[in-house]
């Protein structure tokens, strides 16, 4: 059917065996032997649903070495347990300790801010209703923020484009920023391209895809967990669990059992806007 490169992605049905062979069965109905397959389960990250309970702002810690610190009697810190790539928690306060600017949780523990991304809410754009769906990206911070009017309602982070080389065009995927509305929702979409740098990509069935301008998306990123941090071609990738929230949340909504919708009259794509300077490297 076709020639498959290290690093392709298809979307698999069942295992089967002939005679002393075993292959794995695609959706697309291609064979492959299993010995040439690593199956991927995904990433387990998700971001945070906010309520009257958790609020903004809040942090996610970017290195499984980063430490937590705790303060003692006599007010000196004393270096604990990591708590783990991506462990969330709400800032409660700030403070600055030999030059050192820590954020505070809820328990006392303090985190070096260098460590966190941090995740704070943005004001109401002028162009949105009140009671109004938004989505927001950051690509400085590497995160997104679901809001509905003034209320933040989802907060995770995201991977956009990565920026390798800003003066060339072969290196320079960035996302790109301003304002923009979901133009259509698939449950799935098969996503491939050919890179002089990258090399050749595809990647069967990729889940909960939401086109916003041109072939760039929000959609699931089930091959990486490097939420936080730039990884794309250009698009907005999100974890599994992220990706299935803020599908479910943007408008239009998708009817029982379609595989795709598109914004109609009375029924607007939901809003988003992109801004900041994506880190480079």
């Amino acid at each position: 059917m076709r020639r498959m490169e290290r690093g392709f992605y298809v979307s698999l049905d069942r295992e089967m065996e002939k005679g002393t062979r075993s292959y794995y069965r695609t959706q697309s109905n291609g064979f492959i032997p299993n010995r040439g397959l690593l199956v991927v389960d995904g990433s387990d990250f998700h971001g945070v649903s906010l309520s009257e309970q958790t609020k903004l702002p809040i942090a996610f810690v970017m290195s499984s070495k980063s430490v937590a610190f705790s303060l003692d009697a006599r007010g000196k810190l004393r270096r604990g347990r990591p708590p783990g790539y991506h462990f969330t928690f709400p800032i409660m306060s700030e403070s600055v300790l030999h030059g050192v600017t820590y954020l505070v949780d809820a328990n006392g523990q303090h985190y070096r801010a260098q460590d966190v991304t941090r995740l704070a809410p943005r004001p109401l754009p002028a162009d949105v209703l009140p009671g109004e769906k938004w989505i927001d990206v950051d690509l400085g911070a590497q995160s997104l923020i679901a809001y509905v009017g003034v209320e933040p309602v989802y907060a995770t982070l995201i991977s956009s484009g990565r920026i390798k080389d800003e003066l060339d065009p072969l290196k320079n995927f960035e996302t790109p920023t301003g304002a923009f509305r979901i133009s259509s929702k698939h449950l799935t979409a098969t996503m491939d391209g050919d890179h002089a740098i990258d090399g050749p990509y595809s990647i069967e069935d990729v889940p909960y895809v939401m086109y916003f301008e041109l072939a760039y998306a929000l959609h699931s990123a089930f091959w990486h967990n490097g939420f936080g941090r730039p990884r794309s071609h250009g698009c907005i990738n999100l974890a599994p669990l992220d990706a299935k929230w803020i599908f479910n949340f943007a408008e239009p909504p998708l009817p029982v059992p379609w595989h795709g919708v598109y914004p109609r009259e009375g029924m607007p794509g939901t809003r988003l806007y992109i801004h900041g300077q994506t880190p480079q490297g």
